[in-house]
């Protein structure tokens, strides 16, 4: 078992490679009996998939400004905080306050569809239901959880999965081929001529998006993977539900190969590979896994020294 400190709250990466946080996840407590802990498990469930849910919207806002922007240029940036403003444009386009004004409009539709307090015991407070997750987030050191409360939780969470859609988001530009050997790189304009130039502008643009497509729909597949292994209590999908991890359900870590959640991630591999990737994208998967797993992590998984909330 790892120690996993509660990381800072402000997650702004504005380049387009992915940073992993410094500090490292904190966690809850094992949920080990599905009939004993049947509503603290539905509820852990639905706020990850209410995160999943998030980081996509997230991206599709992302996606939405950056239409008819530079192709490997950022101009759409997510500023890693849930207060507003929560987005920054940088574009020169005549439409730029139209842009930026819908953009941020996005975001805080993405905000404000989470409530962390929808699922969980029947008769308890949503500070209880939180508690009975064994305060995930919230253990810093040994001792007992701080267990701040539900609400804090959700704050900080979103503010994490924002800054990893962020990160997420500016990867287009690492598409970009960096020689000829680099075979799925996506090659910039190189004519003078114009009509020659403004048909590879289109191919040039065309290929970033479709590259960043696939890394988006691998990222996608890979939560699904996640989720699907931290909520299985039989084994069938990699049975992190009563296994305190890392490595359990988590997409950095050297697994068994026959393991279920490992063929998953596999599957999702092979999909992501049919076509070579950019050398600089596919640099960049190492991150993404990590930044992946401190988020499951973080929900689903025990920190050292940390022991269960007093009655």
């Amino acid at each position: 078992m790892h120690l996993r400190l509660r990381a800072p709250a402000h997650i702004a990466l504005l380049s387009m490679t992915i940073l992993v946080a410094g500090a490292s996840a904190a966690g809850a407590f094992v949920l080990s009996d599905p009939a004993l802990d049947k509503a603290a498990i539905a509820h852990r469930k639905d706020i990850f998939a209410q995160s999943t849910k998030l980081h996509a919207c997230l991206i599709k806002a992302s996606l939405a400004c950056e239409k008819g922007q530079a192709a490997a240029t950022r101009q759409c940036y997510l500023r890693g905080v849930i207060t507003p403003p929560t987005t920054m444009f940088t574009g020169n386009d005549p439409k730029m306050t139209g842009i930026a004004d819908k953009f941020e409009a996005a975001v805080q539709k993405c905000l404000a569809g989470i409530d962390f307090a929808k699922k969980g015991a029947r008769g308890l407070s949503p500070d209880e239901r939180f508690t009975a997750l064994g305060c995930p987030g919230d253990c810093r050191g040994t001792g007992h959880p701080s267990c701040t409360g539900l609400a804090d939780f959700q704050g900080w969470f979103a503010q994490t999965t924002l800054g990893q859609a962020s990160n997420l988001a500016g990867l287009p530009g690492a598409s970009v081929r960096i020689d000829d050997t680099d075979t799925g790189g996506c090659v910039p304009r190189s004519s003078a001529d114009p009509k020659i130039g403004a048909q590879q502008e289109k191919d040039f643009a065309r290929c970033i998006d479709g590259v960043f497509a696939r890394v988006v729909k691998y990222d996608a597949a890979l939560q699904k993977c996640q989720a699907a292994c931290e909520s299985d209590y039989t084994g069938k999908k990699g049975g992190g539900g009563p296994v305190d991890g890392p490595p359990t359900c988590n997409t950095g870590a050297t697994l068994d190969p026959a393991d279920p959640f490992a063929l998953c991630v596999a599957k999702a591999t092979a999909k992501l590979t049919e076509t070579p990737l950019p050398v600089v994208m596919a640099l960049q998967l190492p991150g993404l896994h990590q930044q992946l797993d401190f988020r499951v992590n973080s929900l689903f998984n025990a920190p050292d020294g940390c022991v269960a909330p007093p009655s």
